[in-house]
């Protein structure tokens, strides 16, 4: 148990540090050139490098967001934590992070809001190998697990695994560089690591690996995923009328991510030319997504962004139950309803329930199926 613990203390250690930098540099939180010849432009932090979970924000700074009379520049992070820092801190204005990470840093007293949810089921996940042959999760005691030290997935997954029973302080945990925890499974010096469904797993599908994935959501933990940020400074600075620029263009931004794939990653990889390279891998990796992630009673009833209280209360009790936060606060703290209520917002949100789901996903996801040795 008290490495769970220690795992949740860094994190916090590290949040209550930028807490000095916030308050220091709370002024200045719009960097320089932000309106340069009158040019609104901002940072946008994404969790990771590029994967299919965040490549809207590429299409809304190469189309979206001009479009609005807005621009903006996607930084890849190195992970939920650190998304949370930047946006805490100014250096960034908005970003996209994983609800544990926020909710953290606004106990911290990060000046920082949730504005909308992204994607409304957490896909934070103990991933294994199946010819391993593990087949429940106290099975993982006496072996090594990786995790991301500036990330959220480990947290969440100690959470599940606490919620089950396991002891944690019988499996070694150990720090791995983000990319690297797919080749370190498959060469047999992790036997699992925590992860994203969505992701890593179709990684390893498209190496040959047949895949065992335990979720928080099926253990215990069905919490919501991500939500976009924004630094509370920045957004009194700038004004409501260009926060809502923003926010209009990251909605066109999900619908495009539901109807046209390939446009999609098109745009993300104009900006990230390396990812040509596994141009199938992040074509196949929506089809997972939309099946699992993206599927909620609530956006079917409220639409795209839609924040739940209730979902939200329940969510802060899961993660004060594991340890991740410490106090239970009143949750209104952590996000604004102003933003996904406006009446320029409603018709993208209503939009987004109604737009065909791209018909090619499934042909994406077998493409990557039939490469299996």
């Amino acid at each position: 148990m008290r490495r769970a613990g220690r795992t949740s203390s860094v994190l916090g250690n590290l949040l209550t540090g930028l807490l000095i930098l916030v308050v220091t540099f709370a002024i200045m939180s719009i960097p320089s050139g932000a309106f340069a010849q009158g040019k609104i432009e901002i940072k946008f932090r994404n969790p990771f490098s590029p994967t299919g979970s965040w490549a809207m924000f590429f299409s809304c700074q190469d189309r979206f967001w001009p479009e609005e009379g807005v621009y903006g520049e996607v930084e890849d992070g190195k992970g939920s934590a650190d998304v949370v820092m930047a946006v805490g801190s100014g250096s960034s204005q908005m970003g996209y992070t994983q609800m544990a990470a926020i909710m953290t840093g606004v106990q911290k007293g990060m000046p920082i809001q949730t504005v909308l949810i992204g994607t409304q089921n957490d896909t934070s996940a103990l991933f294994t190998l199946k010819e391993r042959g593990f087949k429940n999760l106290k099975e993982f005691e006496g072996k090594t697990v990786g995790v991301f030290p500036f990330g959220y997935t480990g947290p969440l997954v100690k959470g599940m695994l606490k919620k089950n029973g396991v002891d944690l302080t019988k499996i070694k945990f150990t720090n791995v560089a983000v990319g690297n925890e797919v080749p370190l499974l498959a060469t047999g010096k992790l036997d699992a690591f925590c992860g994203m469904i969505g992701a890593q797993d179709v990684q390893l599908l498209a190496m040959g690996h047949e895949v065992t994935v335990f979720s928080i959501k099926e253990y215990g933990i069905p919490i919501p995923s991500d939500g976009v940020i924004i630094n509370t400074n920045w957004a009194k600075q700038v004004g409501r009328e260009t926060v809502m620029k923003y926010i209009r263009g990251i909605a066109r931004s999900f619908i495009l991510a539901k109807t046209d794939v390939k446009t999609l990653i098109e745009d993300m990889i104009k900006y990230r030319p390396d990812q040509r390279l596994v141009y199938d891998v992040r074509m196949a990796e929506n089809y997972t997504r939309w099946h699992y992630k993206y599927k909620s009673e609530i956006i079917e009833k409220h639409g795209f962004g839609w924040i739940d209280k209730n979902v939200m209360q329940f969510t802060q009790d899961v993660l004060v139950d594991v340890g991740i936060l410490k106090e239970k606060i009143d949750v209104e703290k952590y996000y604004t309803m102003d933003y996904i209520t406006d009446a320029t917002f409603r018709p993208l949100a209503m939009e987004y329930i109604k737009a065909k789901l791209d018909p090619n996903l499934k042909t994406y996801s077998d493409k990557i199926r039939g490469t299996k040795k």
